[in-house]
């Protein structure tokens, strides 16, 4: 290949699909006005929706944004 093939189109964008969680902390805590601890027993009690993947604590979008609404 070379180095002009590797080239992408002009105009072509890269196709990334949009993220549909966030991460706990420190994207919706900071976001909520909430320090690390405040965020972190938020969730454990229950008052910021959460999904843990492995050791990852991810808020959905649309989770945030209605209780935001609330």
């Amino acid at each position: 290949m070379t180095a002009q093939s590797k080239r992408k189109r002009p105009g072509a964008a890269a196709s990334t699909p949009p993220r549909l969680t966030l991460n706990l902390w420190p994207d919706v805590g900071r976001a909520l006005g909430l320090g690390r601890n405040s965020t972190f027993k938020a969730a454990k009690a229950g008052q910021i929706p959460v999904l843990k993947i492995g050791n990852r604590l991810l808020v959905p979008k649309e989770a945030l944004a209605k209780l935001l609404d609330k």
